[in-house]
């Protein structure tokens, strides 16, 4: 059942999808983005600087 070109295709196409997931949910720069580094010189949520 497992040896047709479709289903090994499928399954190919599954662990493709599965281990770009897994690259991408576990990849260390989505850390960086959610938060800036520097807080002390933003006023806005989203790290905007403070007009002066």
């Amino acid at each position: 059942m497992l040896n047709t070109p479709r289903n090994i295709h499928l399954i190919l196409l599954l662990l493709i999808f599965l281990l770009g997931s897994l690259d991408h949910l576990t990849s260390p720069v989505t850390e960086s983005l959610a938060a800036p580094a520097d807080k002390s010189l933003a006023c806005a949520p989203c790290g905007a600087p403070c007009p002066e």
